[in-house]
C-alpha cells in the first residue's frame, strides 16, 4: 500500500502539501520496494531461459506477469515476493530441478502443507529471491473455476510467438 500511497502522491502533486517526515517514509518504502522488485524481475530471464532450454514453458502468474508485461508504469508501484510460475503437473519435477540447477533450494518451511497449489516455495541460497512453482494458479476450491488445465490449454490455443498475455487470467507465458 505504500508504494502507490507514494505513487499517488507524487501524481496528484500532493508531496509538497505532505509532512516531511510522511514523504521521508513513504519515498524510503518505495525505493526498498523498486530494489526488491528489480532483484525479483533480474531472476526471470534466466528462470525463463533454463525453464526453455528444459521445454518447459512457464506461465507467469501475478507479479511476474505483471514485471513481464510492465503493466505498471514505475518497479515499485506493485509489491512482489516472488515469481509465481505455473506449470504442467508432469513438469514440475524437472522444473525444480531446473531452479536447484540456478542456486536456489528449499525455503525450509517445515509446516509447508503439500496438498498447496504450488510446491513448497524455493529461495535462492545467495540473493533474495523466491519462485513458487504452480500446479493451479489459485487456491481451492476456486481451481473449478479457473482450472490450470483451462489456463495451459489456452495459451496452447492463443500461442503467438513465445509471449501470450491472457487478460481474462492475469497471467502471462515466455
Amino acid at each position: 500500500m505504500t508504494s502507490a500511497a507514494w505513487l499517488a502522491l507524487l501524481s496528484a502533486e500532493l508531496v509538497s502539501i505532505t509532512p516531511s517526515y510522511f514523504q521521508d517514509y513513504f519515498r524510503a518504502a518505495f525505493e526498498w520496494n523498486v530494489a526488491r522488485n528489480q532483484a525479483i524481475a533480474n531472476e526471470l530471464p534466466r528462470s525463463i531461459t533454463a525453464l526453455n532450454g528444459r521445454v518447459i514453458v512457464p506461465i507467469l502468474l501475478k507479479g511476474a506477469a505483471y514485471i513481464k508485461e510492465r503493466i505498471y508504469p514505475k518497479m515499485g508501484a506493485r509489491i512482489l515476493s516472488d515469481l509465481d510460475i505455473l506449470s504442467e503437473e508432469n513438469h514440475l519435477d524437472a522444473a525444480v530441478e531446473v531452479f536447484v540447477s540456478l542456486g536456489y533450494q528449499s525455503a525450509g518451511r517445515p509446516d509447508f502443507d503439500y496438498r498447496h497449489h504450488h510446491v513448497e516455495p524455493l529461495k535462492h541460497a545467495d540473493r533474495e529471491a523466491y519462485v513458487e512453482l504452480h500446479r493451479e494458479a489459485i487456491a481451492q476450491p476456486l481451481t473449478r473455476i479457473l482450472p490450470a488445465k483451462e489456463i495451459i490449454r489456452d495459451y496452447q490455443i492463443r500461442k503467438e510467438g513465445s509471449l501470450t498475455y491472457a487478460c481474462r487470467d492475469n497471467i502471462v507465458s515466455a
